[in-house]
C-alpha cells in the first residue's frame, strides 16, 4: 500500500509506478523533484588557495624572525682591577627552535593548501 504523490489516494504497490497511480500517469501528472543543494565545486579550491597563501605568508614571517639576543655591557669590579665586558649579540637556541617550528607549520599548511587546490577542480558534476 502506498499513497499516490499526485492525487494523494491510497493504492496497492502493484498499481503504482514511481509514486504515481495509473490515472495520474495517464493525465500527465509530474512530480517535482526536491532540489538538492549542490556543493560548490570551488569550495576546496578556494580553501586550498587561501591556506597556501597563509602558509607562504607565515613562512616568510617565520624566516625573517629575529633569533638573536643582545647582552648588556657590564663592568665587573672597581678601580684598577675592573673588567669591562662589551655588549655582544648571540644566537638564542630557544628562538631558533621557535623559528624552526613556525617554518615547519608554514610548510605543512602550504603543502595541504596546494593539495586541496589541485584536488578541488577534479570533482565531477552529477546529473
Amino acid at each position: 500500500m502506498g499513497m499516490c504523490k499526485g492525487c494523494s489516494q491510497v493504492f496497492s504497490a502493484l498499481e503504482m509506478k514511481d509514486g504515481l497511480c495509473k490515472e495520474c500517469i495517464e493525465n500527465g501528472v509530474q512530480i517535482e523533484e526536491p532540489k538538492q543543494k549542490k556543493q560548490e565545486q570551488g569550495y576546496f579550491k578556494e580553501l586550498g588557495l587561501s591556506l597556501a597563501f597563509i602558509g607562504i605568508a607565515w613562512g616568510a614571517w617565520a624566516f625573517n624572525a629575529d633569533t638573536t639576543v643582545t647582552t648588556e655591557r657590564q663592568v665587573i669590579g672597581e678601580g684598577d682591577y675592573k673588567i669591562e665586558v662589551p655588549s655582544v649579540t648571540v644566537n638564542n637556541i630557544g628562538l631558533m627552535n621557535q623559528q624552526r617550528n613556525h617554518l615547519m607549520g608554514a610548510g605543512v599548511a602550504t603543502i595541504i593548501g596546494v593539495i586541496l587546490f589541485a584536488m578541488g577542480g577534479r570533482r565531477k558534476e552529477e546529473g
